[in-house]
């Protein structure tokens, strides 16, 4: 009986530990970004410091980036990079951008749609790096 006590304690700390790390991932995760629409894919997005009203020149622009091509897709952020589709010619890409706009790469994944709203819509997974059209 006694060596049961001595076992049971260890394993309940275990789990306890376990638990604890599992919970501080899961937060940390929820903050990303990198998916649609935000964390819980629902277009609301847990930033408290949002402006409630735009000032009438609009936000500040802090960069701008050309030769990405056209397209309406949603940009995947994870912490080092930005993910983007964009149309060149009647090819569909996807860009890889430094934080500061420099593009890294960029990759053809196939011909765009071309019969009614040409470019590309996409959206880019981080970690998986996959994109349909």
């Amino acid at each position: 009986m006694k060596q049961q006590v001595f076992i049971w304690i260890p394993t309940c700390k275990l789990v306890t530990f376990l638990i604890v790390v599992l919970l501080i991932g899961y937060t940390v995760n929820a903050q990303n970004l990198s998916q649609w629409r935000g964390p819980q894919r629902n277009g609301i997005y847990p930033d408290t410091a949002l402006l409630t009203s735009w000032p009438e020149e609009g936000p500040m622009k802090i960069w701008s980036v050309d030769g990405i091509g056209k397209g309406y897709s949603s940009a995947a952020i994870t912490d080092d990079a930005i993910f983007v589709t964009g149309m060149q010619d009647s090819t569909d890409y996807l860009v890889k951008l430094t934080k500061q706009g420099e593009i890294l790469w960029e990759v053809p994944f196939g011909r765009s749609w071309e019969k009614s709203f040409p470019e590309t819509r996409t959206t880019p997974l981080s970690r998986k790096i996959a994109s349909m059209s």
